[in-house]
Order: C-alpha cells, then sequence, then structure tokens
C-alpha cells in the first residue's frame, strides 16, 4: 500500500485562487498543477498518495455562528477515519480563527490547534503505526488586508500565531514547519499565489531529515547538545524549522525511530541493539565526552565478598564480550 499523506487545510488547501489572472484557468481555484498539495504528489511520486482535505473557512476548534461545521475538531474522528490508514496528517490551518467573531488572540489559537493535535492522536486511523503529525504555520495576513466580514485585529493577531504554533509542536513532539516565505497575493493578502503553493510544495518535498533527541533535561538530550555544538549546529533553528523531535527519555526517542515516526534519532548504542536499529553513525568522546557507567561495591552491602566477586567478573574479557555484543565499549 502507498503511505498515505493527508492535508486537513482550509483554503489554501483547498486551492483558492483570489486573482483568476494567476490561475491557468482564470477561476476561482488553482488547477492540479497549480495547487500545493498536488505539486507534492508529483514530487513524491507513485509511492504515495497525497489527500486533500481543505475547506474554505475551516479553523482549529472555533465553532462559527454564520457557516456551520467549519471547525476541524468536531469533524476529526470522521473524517480521519474515512482516510484511513494515515502515514502523515499534514495540518495547516489558523489564518480563519484570527477572525474578530471568535474573539481569540495567539495563544489562544496555539492552544486550539494543540487540542486538535490531541484529537487527532486520539482517533484509531494510524495503522500499525503511531500518530504522525507535521504542523505548517500559514503565511501571516498581509498588512493590506480589510474584510468586514473577518472583521478587526486579524493582521495583528495572525504575526503571533506561527510562534504559538512552533512552541506547541515542540510540547507536543510533532513536526513542524513555518511557511512565512510562501508568497501571498496582493489581492486579498491572506492566500498563497500560484508560486506560493509551488514554493510550499518544494518546502515539504525538500527531503529535510527529521531526527528525534531527548529533552534538554534528560542525559541523552544533554548529549545530543553538545553533539549540536561540536558540529556547529543551532538547535533553536532546527526546532523553528521543523525537523526535530523530542522524548522525554531514551526510550521515547528510540519508539520513534523504531516506529518511523522520524528519520533517524539519537539514542544510546545499547538502546540501538534492544531495539533492533541500524546504527549509521557514532559519537566520539570529544563531542559529548564518554557515557560512563560505573560499578562498585556498596558499603552497606550484605554480601560484599559476592559483590565483589561479581565485580572482578565484570571486568574479564568474558564479561567485556558480553558488553560489547550489545553496544558498549571498554573505558581507554
Amino acid at each position: 500500500m502507498k503511505k498515505h499523506i493527508l492535508c486537513l487545510g482550509d483554503s489554501n488547501t483547498h486551492g483558492y485562487c483570489a486573482d483568476p489572472a494567476d490561475c491557468a484557468d482564470h477561476g476561482i481555484r488553482f488547477n492540479e498543477d497549480e495547487r500545493w498539495t498536488c505539486r507534492l504528489q508529483t514530487a513524491l511520486g507513485s509511492d504515495y498518495l497525497v489527500t486533500e482535505e481543505g475547506l474554505s473557512g475551516r479553523t482549529t476548534v472555533f465553532v462559527d455562528p454564520i457557516h456551520e461545521s467549519m471547525d476541524a475538531l468536531s469533524v476529526a474522528y470522521s473524517l480521519l477515519k474515512s482516510h484511513e490508514a494515515i502515514d502523515l496528517l499534514i495540518i495547516m490551518l489558523g489564518t480563519n480563527d484570527v477572525k474578530e467573531r471568535f474573539n481569540a488572540n495567539a495563544a489562544c489559537i496555539g492552544a486550539g490547534m494543540e487540542r486538535l493535535i490531541l484529537k487527532a492522536r486520539s482517533v484509531d486511523c494510524w495503522g500499525t503505526k503511531a500518530p504522525n503529525i507535521l504542523v505548517v504555520a500559514p503565511p501571516r495576513i498581509g498588512d493590506g488586508f480589510h474584510d468586514a466580514v473577518m472583521g478587526e485585529g486579524c493582521v495583528e493577531k495572525s504575526k503571533g500565531v506561527a510562534e504559538q504554533f512552533r512552541i506547541v509542536a515542540e510540547r507536543q513532539n510533532v513536526h513542524f514547519l513555518n511557511a512565512a516565505d510562501c508568497e501571498f497575493n496582493q489581492v486579498d493578502f491572506m492566500h498563497l499565489t500560484r508560486k506560493g503553493h509551488a514554493q510550499l510544495a518544494e518546502l515539504l518535498a525538500s527531503g529535510d531529515v527529521f531526527l528525534a533527541m531527548g529533552n534538554s533535561d534528560v542525559p541523552v538530550g544533554q548529549y545530543t547538545q553538545k553533539i549540536f555544538t561540536y558540529y556547529g549546529l543551532n538547535e533553536e533553528t532546527l526546532a523553528s524549522s521543523g525537523v526535530l523531535t523530542y522524548g522525554s527519555n531514551v526510550k521515547e526517542v528510540t519508539t520513534q525511530v523504531s516506529e518511523g515516526t522520524v528519520d533517524c534519532g539519537v539514542i544510546y548504542a545499547t538502546d540501538a541493539f534492544s531495539a533492533g536499529l541500524t546504527v549509521v553513525d557514532e559519537a566520539t568522546a570529544e563531542m559529548c565526552s564518554q557515557v560512563i557507567y560505573p560499578a562498585a561495591v556498596m558499603k552497606n552491602s550484605a554480601n560484599p565478598d559476592a559483590a565483589k566477586a561479581f565485580l572482578d567478573f565484570l571486568s574479564t574479557d568474558e564479561a567485556m564480550a558480553c558488553f560489547e555484543a550489545v553496544g558498549f565499549s571498554p573505558m581507554v
């Protein structure tokens, strides 16, 4: 079966064209050669199935008093189940959430996205794999925007949405992409141009490697940060570009790699062995210092002689061969 990518969004996923002169068919919707979803399908090839679920006016969780069924949350279960099994869910929403009638600031819109992520995770639509979600922050609404129905304050609120989505994505360990550089038109200032659709498809199909690492408060995360420093990599920049996910411990990072929700991860060799993963490279002591597991006989041991004998055994060639077989190495 093909790898299935479901694109959940609003009019920018549906392909609304605000400027007929920018559309090959001179209509109100970009055609199959122009929409970012279709261009992504072409770029990825026949091994993938890219499905559009774009609805003009759709929000994350906010119920629209003017138009029914506009919030993704209330239809998430039936929508996701109708497309199972899903290998990747791309969510690009937030533009409509800034409407004056919802009275929601950027932080509230971020909270709405977080609630939608949690809902999507809870739906049994992922086959045998773990939920795999990419949040795309749309470009902010342009300064020339004015729409009486959408109301006042939309431009200012939209400026803070991407950062809130980034924070939420990091907290929920989902992928994040900021589409800020994808071109919006100069007609209504809130819809992608044909060029913008092409830019977004290119970003999504660029082949970036998704890497899982531990949080900064656990050793495996701290070792990874040292490796980044060694190579001159900026963790914050990588996280903002959406190529990092996090785990609260090494087991969570290992699981993300094992289930294919990321391309690779930084874990201990012993965890890679236990999970049956392929080690593609190893960090040196110069990069992050050695990970040392000390052993000693406790002062209050009830069986100090037996403990000492076991400690002596751990230093034998026989024991060292067992350690090395599962990824440990002797101190040098």
